[in-house]
């Protein structure tokens, strides 16, 4: 977050403003954000890497099992705040950083399988983005380094 925000500080020139301009929004962007990155933190891969050694003691398919609980759970929270906020975008009409953190974690619910249909704003807003040309580019499938695996998430 701290990253993009200073972009943002950094060069205002910019076509594209992330942040909206409005501090009420402003503050619903970064909610938003929060709200997504604190399910980022309990499944990324270190955190699933460390469930995965200790795969004496817990069931094989531990990894999946603990991703998909905390972003099913993380996203019930982004969905209600989704029903206040959104428009055709996570936070009223215009990208922001909101949509910018939510289209990598809707790809992270699909690679772990996460029924995505519990999520009809998320979803809805997911399929608009990725329609999105600087989206489609970003997408981890159109990366160089992507491993194989990975290229098949839908």
């Amino acid at each position: 977050m701290a990253i993009l925000e200073y972009m943002e500080e950094q060069f205002p020139s910019n076509s594209i403003k992330l942040l909206p301009s409005q501090p009420e929004d402003r503050c619903k962007v970064r909610e938003i954000c929060e709200t997504i990155a604190s399910i980022q933190a309990l499944q990324n891969m270190a955190v699933l890497r460390h469930l995965e050694s200790q795969s004496d003691a817990l069931p094989a398919d531990i990894k999946q099992t603990w991703a998909q609980y905390y972003i099913e759970k993380g996203f019930r929270t982004v969905e209600k705040l989704l029903d206040k906020y959104a428009g055709k975008f996570c936070v009223n009409n215009e990208v922001s950083l909101a949509d910018c953190f939510l289209v990598p974690q809707v790809y992270n619910a699909k690679r772990y399988q996460v029924d995505l249909s519990q999520f009809p704003h998320i979803s809805k807003l997911n399929d608009a983005l990725i329609k999105i040309p600087a989206f489609e580019n970003a997408a981890p499938k159109n990366q160089p380094d992507c491993p194989d695996e990975m290229r098949s998430v839908v």
